[in-house]
């Protein structure tokens, strides 16, 4: 599978990334909102993990355009777990939620769960 990690922060985007490797997935980095829209187009992620806080463009407006255009499923990775935060993010097209510090076992369990709900979609179950 082919996964977008987007984090301005380029130790939490590392650390998510090699994690995502040793997984098994191809991934792509971006640092910012933007940079993901446009890799989002180009790339064509099956899965991006999406920061909320941001520079050029904030996580859930980055994640509004991509759920727009794209089939690829949102799953926000932030050190904000507030209510509102998640709320938000899920009412822009977020499909899930992982917070920063993530363990191993959530983070397979939420790449789990994204790749089932492409697998349904695409086959129209």
């Amino acid at each position: 599978m082919k996964i977008l990690v987007v984090d301005d922060a380029a130790y939490a985007r590392k650390t998510l990334s090699r994690k995502i490797t040793e997984l098994g997935h191809e991934v792509i980095e971006a640092g910012n909102g933007k940079d993901a829209v446009l890799k989002s187009k180009a790339e064509l992620p099956d899965i991006i993990f999406m920061d909320l806080v941001m520079p050029e463009l904030d996580g859930v407006s980055a994640t509004r355009l991509i759920t727009q255009d794209t089939k690829g499923k949102v799953i926000i990775c932030s050190a904000m777990s507030d209510k509102m935060n998640i709320i938000e993010a899920i009412e822009a097209g977020a499909c899930d939620y992982l917070t920063k510090p993530f363990n191993e076992l959530k983070l397979e369990e939420v790449l789990k769960k994204a790749k089932e709900s492409l697998h349904t979609e695409f086959h129209g179950i």
